[in-house]
Order: C-alpha cells, then structure tokens, then sequence
C-alpha cells in the first residue's frame, strides 16, 4: 500500500507541475488575443479590463489544471494499484527453479581442475 502512495504522490505532482506550467501559458496566451479583440476597443478603459481579465485567468487556470490532472492521476495510480500482478509464490518459484537450473548449468560447463599430484603423476 505504501508503495502505491508514493507512486501517486510522485506522479500526480509531476502531472500537476506540468498542467499548471501549461495552464500559465494558455492563460497568457488568452490574454494576448483578448487584447487583440476589437469589441474590447471600444469600452471606457479597454487596457484596464484586459489586465483584469488576464491577471484573474493567470490565477485560476493553472489551479483548475494542475487539480485536476492531480485528480486523474490519483484515480488512475489507485486503478492501477488495485489490479492483481501476480502472486508472489510463482514468482519465487520460478526464480527458484530457474537459478537451481543456472548453477547446474554452470558446474557441468565449468572444466574440472586437474589436482597438483594427478599433474605429476
């Protein structure tokens, strides 16, 4: 279970750095074509309502990304934790059988060493 938390604390705040970051520079981007627009033009103080309008979506749109980005990864990470990935008896089973078979292996490929008094006789 632990092991599931800090999968969804590293990547959920990971995903949440990289929304909020996009969300800045969408936010941004908006107010640039908002200043663009000729219907702003034509108000008392044009300038006035675009900043306000800019500083508002700079404030919320990385908020509203980075939750929920963090809330997808949150529910997708305990999807994932719930799923079954295998017993742990097979597993070392195999390892066991597999490294028993490997030392086998290596004994019978591996020269027998002739003694010292075998050499001289």
């Amino acid at each position: 279970m632990r092991s599931v938390l800090l999968r969804i604390l590293k990547n959920g705040l990971l995903v949440a750095l990289i929304l909020a970051g996009i969300g800045y520079i969408m936010a941004i981007l908006a107010g640039v074509w908002l200043a663009e627009q000729p219907s702003f033009s034509r108000g008392t103080n044009p300038a006035s309502e675009v900043q306000e309008i800019t500083a508002r979506l700079s404030r919320q749109l990385p908020l509203a990304l980075a939750f929920w980005g963090f809330v997808v990864s949150v529910c997708l990470e305990a999807f994932l934790g719930l799923i079954p990935r295998g017993t742990t008896a097979k597993c070392a089973e195999k390892s066991a059988v597999s490294s028993s078979e490997n030392h086998e292996a290596i004994s019978a490929a591996r020269p027998q060493s002739v003694s010292a008094s075998e050499a001289s006789q």
